[in-house]
């Protein structure tokens, strides 16, 4: 260090650096509307869901945000969202049976033990009319603020 009258010194201190003891993970999974109405998705149907997030960790997560995907060619994400806590939307890009949520729309804050009070992310999706009665697995990772990064899994159920 220097100062203006020419004066010299040098010094070391640290700074300790704290490991996210967050740990989120998927905590529910929701048909939130349908063409029909009752709330279960089946072929040849076009439908929304909405997915949970949850911090089991010991410390807070901040600004945590989805992208979702799915392998299946029996459906289509059409559309996706990131959701507020106050419920307000953002358009997600997708492509390629991608939700691709960047966090620069919505993102949750979440305690310890705590659930987000609204989903963090919603789906469109068309259910091909040929797919089968059965579930389609999807893959989630969960993103906060700090560049931490968690992966899931969830499954969407196809019924008759």
């Amino acid at each position: 260090f220097a100062d203006e009258h020419g004066n010299a010194w040098s010094d070391s201190f640290q700074i300790p650096l704290v490991v996210s003891g967050a740990r989120i993970e998927e905590a529910g999974v929701e048909v939130i509307h349908d063409e029909d109405g009752d709330l279960q998705l089946s072929p040849g149907e076009t439908g929304r869901i909405g997915v949970w997030g949850r911090n089991s960790g010991t410390t807070d997560a901040i600004d945590v945000y989805a992208v979702t995907s799915t392998t299946s060619s029996w459906i289509t994400v059409s559309q996706c969202w990131s959701i507020s806590p106050a419920g307000s939307t953002d358009w997600c890009d997708h492509e390629s049976n991608a939700c691709l949520c960047d966090g620069t729309g919505y993102s949750h804050d979440l305690a310890p033990g705590a659930t987000s009070e609204r989903e963090i992310t919603r789906l469109e999706l068309m259910i091909d009319a040929a797919a089968p009665v059965a579930p389609i697995p999807f893959d989630i990772t969960f993103h906060d603020g700090l560049g931490n990064q968690w992966t899931d899994a969830f499954e969407v159920g196809v019924s008759p």
